[in-house]
C-alpha cells in the first residue's frame, strides 16, 4: 500500500508540475511578442508563433472575434458576437473570467478596440448601430453612442485622444473624441469600409474599403489625403495592419487570397504575397518583424517576414481563425 501511495503522489507531482510549467509558459514566453491570441468559431487558441504551435485552447461559448490587450498583458478582450458581448480572458491561467453584455438583447456585436492606456474598449455594434465604451476597471458600459450607420472595424489614435470608426453603410469614418465620447467630424470614403489603422505617430489614418481600394486620411485635417487602387479585382481588402516604424501598410485580401504590402511614404504597392484561403486576420508583431495572416478556410496562419515581404511559415490550426492579437 505504501508504494502505491507513494506511486500516486509521485505521479500527482508530476501533473502538478507539468501543469505549472504550462501555465508560466503562458504568462512568460511572450515577453517578445512571441505569443498570438487567435480567435475562431469555437476557442482562442494561444499560438507560439517561434515554435509554430498551439500552446493553448481557450473554449468560449459564441465563438469568437476580434481581440485586444490591456497594456500590460493580463487582460484580453475578446469580441463574443454569438454570446452578444465582450468575453475577458486572464492570461495568466488561460481562462475566461468575465463577461461583459453589449448593446441590446439578441444583437451581435461585431469589432473593438482598446485605448493605448488600457483604461477603456470601444465596441462597435453594426445592427444596433452604436458604439459601445467599456471602463474596464470594472468591465461596466459607462457610455453609447447612437446614430452611427452600420459601425465596424474600429482605431485609436496613439495617443489615445480619438477613435475612429467605420461605417459599412454610409461610406465613412467617424472621428471620436475619447475624452467627451462625442463624434467630432465624418470623413466620406469608397463603398463598404470594413477596417481602419492608425499610423504610429499618429498622422494618417489607413480605410480599407469593398471597391478594393486603401484611402489615407490625414488626421489633422481629417482629410482624404491620397487613396491607392489594389490591383487585383477580387482583393475585397479587409483587416489592416501598419509596421511599428510606419512604413509599410499591410492588407489582408479575402477573396483574393492575399496580402498587400504599400509603401506608406511612397504610397505606392511595393508587394503582393500570397497566403492561404479567405485571409481575415492580421496584425504586425510588436517588434514590427513579422506580419501574421489569420486564413480562414484553409485553417491555418501565414508569417511573412516584413524585410523581404515573403511567407516564411505556414502554422495549420484545428479550427478556422478569424482576428489575431499579439501579446504585449
Amino acid at each position: 500500500m505504501r508504494m502505491k501511495r507513494s506511486a500516486f503522489v509521485t505521479t500527482l507531482a508530476r501533473v502538478i508540475c507539468s501543469l505549472s510549467l504550462f501555465l508560466g509558459c503562458l504568462a512568460t514566453t511572450g515577453q517578445a511578442g512571441s505569443l498570438a491570441y487567435v480567435s475562431s468559431d469555437t476557442h482562442v487558441l494561444v499560438i507560439d508563433i517561434e515554435a509554430g504551435k498551439t500552446v493553448a485552447a481557450i473554449p468560449v461559448f459564441g465563438g469568437t472575434d476580434a481581440i485586444g490587450f490591456t497594456p500590460d498583458g493580463a487582460r484580453a478582450y475578446v469580441m463574443n458576437p454569438g454570446a452578444y458581448g465582450i468575453t475577458v480572458i486572464d492570461t495568466k491561467s488561460a481562462t475566461v473570467m468575465d463577461s461583459i453584455p453589449l448593446g441590446e438583447l439578441n444583437i451581435r456585436p461585431s469589432w473593438l478596440a482598446i485605448t493605448p492606456d488600457g483604461a477603456r474598449v470601444y465596441a462597435s455594434i453594426a445592427p444596433g448601430n452604436s458604439i459601445d465604451v467599456i471602463e474596464t476597471d470594472n468591465n461596466a458600459v459607462i457610455a453609447t453612442l447612437p446614430a452611427l450607420s452600420n459601425p465596424y472595424g474600429i482605431g485609436i489614435a496613439p495617443d489615445g485622444t480619438r477613435a475612429y470608426v467605420v461605417h459599412t453603410v454610409s461610406d465613412k469614418i467617424s472621428v471620436i473624441d475619447v475624452g467627451t465620447n462625442t463624434i467630432i467630424d465624418d470623413v466620406l470614403v469608397g463603398r463598404e469600409p470594413r477596417h481602419v489603422a492608425v499610423s504610429p505617430e499618429g498622422d494618417f489614418a489607413y480605410v480599407s474599403s469593398g471597391d478594393r481600394i486603401v484611402w489615407i486620411i490625414d488626421t489633422t485635417t481629417n482629410t482624404v489625403a491620397d487613396f491607392i487602387l489594389l490591383e487585383n479585382p477580387m482583393s475585397y481588402p479587409v483587416e489592416i495592419a501598419v509596421t511599428p516604424d510606419g512604413a509599410f501598410v499591410y492588407v489582408a485580401n479575402l477573396r483574393a487570397g492575399t496580402v498587400s504590402v504599400i509603401n506608406a511614404k511612397t504610397r505606392t504597392l511595393a508587394a503582393t504575397v500570397g497566403v492561404g484561403q479567405a485571409p481575415r486576420g492580421l496584425q504586425i508583431s510588436p517588434d514590427g518583424a513579422i506580419a501574421l495572416v489569420a486564413n480562414y478556410d484553409s485553417s491555418s496562419l501565414s508569417v511573412i517576414d516584413t524585410r523581404t515581404h515573403g511567407v516564411i511559415d505556414t502554422i495549420n490550426v484545428d479550427v478556422r481563425p478569424r482576428a489575431i492579437a499579439f501579446s504585449p
